[in-house]
């Protein structure tokens, strides 16, 4: 399923609803991967100031695949020209 994700609020909702899927508490993500749970309750309601960084391994610590279409381009499309996200978090 595909959800298109507009704000910070948006996607934090989403990573809350993933760890919750899992049945894990804030701090036990956080414990995982090296950050506080303070963090990870902020990047959940949304806070903006949050490094994307941290918020693509956390996604991906969760098992969520973010993709993105360019403007313009088929929604299946991809675009092998950009390096392997996995490399550079």
């Amino acid at each position: 399923m595909q959800i298109p994700i507009r704000s910070p609020q948006q996607l934090g909702q989403l990573l809350a609803a993933a760890r919750r899927k899992k049945g894990l508490s804030q701090r036990a993500v956080a414990e995982s991967l090296g950050m506080t749970q303070a963090w990870i309750s902020q990047v959940e309601r949304g806070h903006q100031f949050a490094r994307l960084g941290q918020v693509l391994r956390l996604a991906a610590w969760l098992g969520i695949e973010l993709t993105a279409a360019l403007p313009g381009s088929q929604s299946e499309e991809v675009v092998s020209e950009y390096p392997d996200i996995n490399r550079l978090v």
